[in-house]
């Protein structure tokens, strides 16, 4: 049977192949291990702070003890050596599996008992079409009156894209490097509005902000707006913990920072009404489905169209150069960091990486990007040299491409 709930989208952004291949292995092993009754296949809807997109296989066979659980994911172990002799298998690969949804960002997890069958399941996050995102970018986005922000960001491209967007609204912007200096620069100076990147050297941007509650008075209804490129449901969920009061993912949109700032802005400072004050999802940038499609002409991206309206050709031409020359030195980052075994540098370029990929349009390199990035956080090691391998070859075709963008359409 296959049952797909209702509100299933009719299609998100994704890799079609991962997918393929985790579904393909979870029923094979179900209709293998079901001498009678049957399996089903579901997909549903998981609403939440990231929404989720949720598969199941369930089947009424052999099922699982509670000990041969426990063994399922490790790679190259079996279940029971009787099982393999009986049905020609184990339903070896569920540990590829497992690494296969942890690099789309997700989770995995089965039930069983014992003679009663089994369910698999495995949840990605949805990331919603540009084109099915249209009706809520009509939406208004209230002004704002000029605020005094801090901003907190160590990377000069986001930076200048920052305090340019911001300062065209007429708002006063201070840039800390770190956390560290963040909690220092707070306390000299009235902010109506924390800007605050969550990966920052010294100090992170989540503790930084655990730090700004804890000195309570003012300073724990101050509206910290995190700016985050990793937006799986997990990272979402700390900054919330940590006292933050919404996110903007990265490489923010300038309809997106506003948005987010309006929702947050002190009593009073709205110039017009409108949007409630509750956080909003931001859909990350494009990805790449499976094999990529043959490249086109290289043509400006939705992000780089509204940062030309709102800053002009020469500035987005500048920021292009910029991004481009950012890109090499990352690289360059990313292979002394797999040169030196340092993982936690390789994170912290890949995080980069994805954020200025994305910004200018090269998708491709940003997804890449992410899922090196995940495989450190996963401490999945085994997959960077393929990674790495393949985002040098993305980013070179797409620094290529993006020259070409450059006072285009």
């Amino acid at each position: 049977r296959v049952e797909i709930a209702e509100n299933i989208p009719e299609a998100v952004y994704g890799d079609p192949h991962r997918m393929q291949q985790c579904v393909i292995n979870f029923l094979n092993n179900a209709v293998k291990f079901t001498a009678q009754g049957g399996v089903t296949l579901k997909a549903s809807f998981r609403d939440g702070l990231i929404p989720m997109l949720r598969v199941e296989v369930i089947d009424t066979g052999i099922g699982i003890s509670q000990e041969n659980l426990k063994k399922l994911f490790r790679s190259f172990s079996q279940a029971d050596s009787s099982t393999s002799r009986k049905y020609g298998g184990t339903g070896l690969g569920l540990s590829i599996i497992k690494s296969l949804v942890s690099l789309m960002g997700g989770k995995i997890g089965v039930k069983s008992e014992e003679g009663k069958g089994s369910t698999f399941w495995f949840e990605v996050p949805y990331h919603e079409p540009v084109a099915m995102a249209a009706a809520e970018e009509e939406k208004p986005v209230p002004e704002v009156a000029p605020l005094l922000i801090l901003l907190a960001e160590d990377n000069k491209v986001n930076q200048q894209i920052a305090l340019r967007l911001l300062g065209g609204k007429g708002h006063s912007v201070d840039v800390a490097e770190n956390g560290l200096i963040a909690v220092r620069m707070v306390q000299e100076r009235p902010y109506d509005m924390v800007l605050m990147d969550v990966n920052m050297p010294i100090m992170s941007g989540l503790e930084a902000t655990q730090k700004i509650r804890e000195l309570g008075g003012r300073f724990g209804t101050l509206a910290i707006i995190a700016l985050t490129a990793s937006v799986m449901e997990e990272y979402i969920q700390q900054c919330f913990d940590a006292g933050m009061n919404d996110y903007v993912a990265k490489p923010f949109a300038p309809r997106a920072l506003y948005a987010a700032m309006a929702r947050h802005a002190p009593a009073g400072m709205l110039l017009k009404e409108g949007q409630s004050n509750q956080p909003v999802p931001q859909p990350l940038p494009a990805a790449p489905a499976g094999e990529p499609a043959p490249r086109k002409k290289a043509t400006l991206n939705a992000n780089l169209r509204a940062i030309r309206e709102e800053l002009g050709s020469d500035y987005m031409t500048t920021l292009v150069d910029n991004s481009a020359r950012e890109v090499k030195h990352l690289l360059e980052l990313i292979h002394e960091a797999v040169k030196l075994g340092d993982y936690a540098a390789l994170h912290r370029s890949a995080h980069d990486l994805k954020s200025v990929s994305g910004l200018v349009g090269m998708t491709h390199s940003c997804h890449v990007a992410e899922n090196l990035e995940i495989a450190c956080t996963k401490g999945n090691h085994a997959a960077v040299p393929a990674l790495i391998t393949e985002l040098e070859a993305e980013a070179q075709k797409e620094l290529a491409e993006i020259e070409e963008v450059k006072g285009g359409e």
